[in-house]
């Protein structure tokens, strides 16, 4: 679903629970509970979560509150650190963190390496690990010119959250300490002097071009800004540099390094930066929550009937929270059932690059030889098997797939009290 306001959430939905008791037979029911009181935790079975908050209300499911004085970053994950990974366990919507067009190689002088002259893809992630003692040490020889951006770039970081949240500062800066290289002090010496800080709601426009065009910036100035412009400064002086802007939902930020000079090839160089962390902050709820389950395995055939949620929409009022009667959010269930223990079919390439069904052995296999960056054509792709879900019949498999979101365009909802409650059809042999 997209979200077009700009205006920080208050109003959100909470499943509480999805509860009922399972037929093995004609004389025999059991009642199964996911969340709730006294069901099945909702991490427990977790295979794929977004947004989602499980520990702020015992035994229910909402989405993140983002909140002025906490950091989002660290509660993400897992990140991945190239725009295009090669995880086979990539789910979209894991945040990722990459510099340049996406998959570059670049030195990190580490003092935890020893050797600073082997080319590796630096752990760009330190910046987004909620410790400020982890980081990454750039200087003007650091780029491998086999790697750098193309004439007329910069270098820039690009940070994808995953989904759509209500953000208003950024924050970034350089480790405390000296440099073990040029036993310079960070905090003096390595504070980015230029910079701007773009951002969009969603991978198109320029992110979508970048693909599109081969990854050659046209455009005028320096590569490559997304369209809406959050900042611009010259002669930065901030060790801790940060950034405030007008609340709104955002996916991805890119803070572009404006070079220092050129080299006489006419290469960009950024004389020395280091980051230790980059932050971001915000207020209200993420517009768009989604939670899959594990499959389910309840040990042998079961008949399932009525299906029964229960869900309560809430507003901050302040520091309060009040229930809502109706309201701008709402919650989609759905749910998958099977014998075998998997939704998932693998795909790769036979001999003559015909994209087709493999056995997962086959994919394994396929996945452990790709040896570089340039081949991700050749990456096996795992894709979700699409079911229609019988309404009665026997079945011993699960799976959930949970998504809360806020009404497109709506604005927060008065402060009233109520609580939703929703049920399946009834059916022979037994409610979930």
């Amino acid at each position: 679903m997209r979200i077009n306001a700009k205006v920080a959430i208050l109003a959100f939905a909470v499943l509480g629970g999805i509860a009922g008791f399972c037929s093995h037979g004609a004389a025999q029911e059991n009642w199964w509970r996911l969340g709730g009181e006294g069901g099945v935790s909702w991490t427990e079975v977790a295979d794929f979560s977004l947004m989602t908050d499980d520990s702020t209300a015992a035994g229910a499911l909402q989405p993140f509150e983002l909140k002025p004085d906490e950091n989002l970053l660290p509660r993400l994950g897992p990140w991945q650190p190239f725009r295009f990974t090669f995880d086979p366990v990539y789910h979209p919507g894991h945040p990722r963190l990459w510099l340049g067009h996406g998959n570059f190689l670049l030195k990190s002088r580490d003092e935890n390496l020893g050797n600073y002259g082997i080319l590796y893809q630096a752990n760009l992630l330190v910046f987004v690990d909620g410790d400020p003692a982890t980081y990454v040490e750039r200087r003007d020889e650091v780029a491998d010119p086999r790697s750098r951006p193309p004439s007329g770039s910069s270098f820039y970081y690009t940070i994808d959250m995953g989904a759509q949240v209500p953000v208003e500062r950024f924050v970034f800066y350089p480790p405390e300490g000296v440099s073990p290289d040029s036993d310079q002090p960070f905090r003096l010496n390595y504070v980015l002097k230029s910079f701007s800080l773009t951002a969009r709601e969603d991978e198109g426009g320029i992110m979508e071009e970048e693909m599109a065009r081969g990854f050659r910036w046209r455009g005028a100035g320096f590569c490559c800004p997304l369209e809406n412009q959050l900042a611009y400064r010259q002669a930065n002086r901030d060790s801790v540099t940060e950034v405030r802007f007008p609340l709104q939902n955002l996916r991805y930020l890119r803070l572009l390094e404006v070079p220092d000079g050129v080299t006489l090839d006419g290469q960009p160089i950024v004389v020395q930066s280091a980051y230790a962390e980059m932050e971001v902050y915000g207020r209200g709820f993420a517009p768009t929550a989604t939670w899959e389950s594990q499959i389910v395995d309840l040990g042998r055939e079961a008949n399932f009937g009525r299906v029964v949620f229960e869900v309560s929409k809430w507003r901050k009022d302040g520091e309060q929270l009040v229930a809502l009667a109706d309201g701008p959010v709402r919650v989609q269930v759905e749910i998958r059932t099977g014998r075998d223990d998997t939704p998932t079919a693998y795909f790769g390439f036979d001999d003559l690059g015909a994209h087709v069904e493999v056995t997962k052995k086959q994919w394994e296999r396929l996945t452990s030889s790709v040896p570089r960056a340039t081949l991700i054509s050749s990456i096996s792709r795992l894709e979700a098997r699409g079911a229609t879900v019988p309404t009665v019949g026997f079945r011993e498999k699960l799976e959930f797939l949970v998504g809360a979101t806020r009404g497109v365009g709506a604005a927060p909802a008065p402060a009233v009290g109520a609580l939703l409650s929703a049920a399946g059809a009834a059916k022979d042999g037994c409610v979930l």
